[in-house]
């Protein structure tokens, strides 16, 4: 019963949220216009050039399938993909590539592929036979090739293939 005898003190006649709402106007109110449009400006050029696949996976799942697709397409070359996934493994294969073109006489290059690639055999190809091909050339090192849909879901299928 002692809770019944406790007593609220008595509300206030404005509300939090209106009051909250008050300060934001009055704040809104002292901006300039040319503040106002800038704010705007930059909002609108924020994702430019900022392309991330999430391929509808978490982020640990997303980074075990890109290992695992950079260690076949060096294994084989060439491995067929969905088109998005071609396009997602294209930038990560590209610095890989820059990374092993230093990797043969540095242990850090070559401990950053280690971390990257899961099997010896693919590490080895990539510092002693992908990389000293690919010395010469600065980028677009790897092809996408478009091959139609598949039977399955009609998604969009490619080659990515290794070029040189």
């Amino acid at each position: 019963f002692f809770f019944l005898m406790i007593r609220r003190p008595p509300r206030s006649t404005q509300s939090r949220s209106s009051a909250a709402s008050d300060v934001y106007k009055r704040q809104v109110s002292t901006q300039s216009t040319w503040e106002s449009s800038q704010r705007k400006i930059l909002k609108m050029n924020t994702r430019h050039g900022l392309k991330i696949y999430k391929l509808h996976r978490k982020s640990g799942q997303r980074w075990h399938l890109l290992r695992t697709m950079l260690t076949q397409l060096v294994q084989h070359e060439r491995i067929r993909t969905t088109h998005t996934k071609a396009k997602f493994l294209r930038q990560h294969m590209e610095k890989l590539l820059t990374i092993a073109k230093d990797a043969e006489g540095s242990i850090p290059a070559q401990r950053r592929i280690q971390g990257i690639l899961t099997t010896e055999f693919a590490r080895k190809k990539l510092i002693l036979e992908i990389a000293p091909r690919m010395k010469e050339v600065k980028s677009h090192r790897t092809r996408i090739v478009r091959l139609g849909t598949r039977k399955g879901d009609g998604a969009p299928v490619s080659y990515i293939e290794l070029v040189g």
